[in-house]
């Protein structure tokens, strides 16, 4: 339990926090088209925030998911539970995508006054989530995985029916493609590149320091450096986000200025 609540939990909610914020700054503008009657305007905004927060949360949960086992080794290097620890990163790198986006659905849903709503949602799922959770325990050994299955199921059954109600209350007309086909699409090339590095200048620099904390974390240093410029190449090649888009990331500036340094905008 304690590898799930102090290990895997604490790390996979780092980027969901940025989802919380983006939320929170939207949520003003929302409350306010909707007051005013601009529906169509509102579901625009929506739209923009939930490609935003797509752009950001899935290149994320896959980059967890690939660099699990470094990221573990970095924060809790406890080297006993450090395989188990990992896995059940791996696992929750999942929740990530769907607690962002119920995270901002949320925001939606208060925003436009529906704010009994997402709590029903949350008590229907819990409900679903406690059963599957009972039932997992009670037929299998899977232990602390139990928690992530059942966490996930949370996660998936918030997201789909917080959904629901934004479609229901508004016209969200989501490109699929752009919002989450080519974001998975650059992660996964993304994922794939920095795990080669990782491995690379893991097996570089061990022969030097020895396969100890200090390796992992320079070796770990560049894969993370290395990510976003891969992931947003990626996007830009495909045309899937331009340099307006990028400069909305966080520190995206930075990233705009990383990628036209090294020629790829």
């Amino acid at each position: 339990m304690g590898f799930f609540s102090r290990k895997a939990v604490v790390i996979s909610n780092i980027p969901i926090a940025l989802a919380s914020a983006m939320s929170s700054a939207m949520m003003p503008s929302i409350a306010s088209n909707y007051a005013k009657g601009l529906k169509t305007e509102t579901a625009q905004l929506v739209n923009r925030v939930i490609r935003m927060t797509m752009l950001i949360a899935i290149p994320s949960a896959i980059g967890l998911m690939a660099l699990s086992k470094p990221v573990m080794m970095l924060l809790f290097p406890q080297r006993a539970s450090l395989d188990q620890a990992s896995v059940l990163l791996m696992g929750m790198s999942v929740t990530v995508i769907f607690y962002s986006l119920s995270t901002v659905t949320n925001a939606v849903l208060q925003g436009i006054g529906k704010v009994n709503i997402p709590v029903i949602n949350a008590a229907i799922s819990l409900c679903i989530q406690a059963a599957a959770l009972a039932a997992i325990l009670y037929l299998t050994d899977f232990d602390n995985l139990a928690l992530v299955v059942a966490t996930v199921l949370y996660s998936l059954l918030m997201c789909i029916l917080n959904g629901v109600a934004v479609e229901h209350n508004l016209t969200i007309r989501q490109n699929v493609i752009k919002t989450y086909i080519m974001p998975l699409v650059a992660s996964a090339v993304m994922g794939g590149v920095v795990w080669l590095v990782y491995q690379g200048f893991f097996a570089a620099l061990g022969m030097v320091l020895g396969e100890g904390y200090f390796a992992n974390l320079l070796a770990t240093a560049v894969a993370i450096f290395i990510a976003p410029l891969v992931y947003a190449a990626v996007l830009i090649k495909t045309g899937t986000v331009n340099q307006e888009e990028l400069l909305s990331f966080p520190k995206g500036y930075k990233i705009v200025s990383l990628v036209k340094k090294f020629h790829l905008m």
